[in-house]
């Protein structure tokens, strides 16, 4: 948010088990113990978003391809 100065909107954080089943989570997704987000800036291509997460130490994984950019943290 601060990089970007803009909103960040997370549309998927923590999650029960039955959210990530109907979410079509993976069975040991790190949305279960909330290591893990979907989300996107308004005014940033996903890509470009995801390729600044990849440059940060905490982070362990992120993807895009759907609509927004998945991302993991240790």
């Amino acid at each position: 948010r601060e990089h970007y100065s803009d909103r960040l909107i997370i549309t998927s954080g923590l999650r029960c088990e039955k959210q990530n089943r109907r979410d079509g989570g993976i069975l040991r997704s790190r949305h279960l113990i909330g290591r893990a987000a979907d989300c996107y800036i308004p005014s940033v291509a996903d890509k470009t978003l995801c390729q600044y997460f990849k440059k940060q130490p905490e982070v362990r994984y992120t993807y895009t391809g759907f609509g927004a950019v998945h991302v993991d943290v240790y």
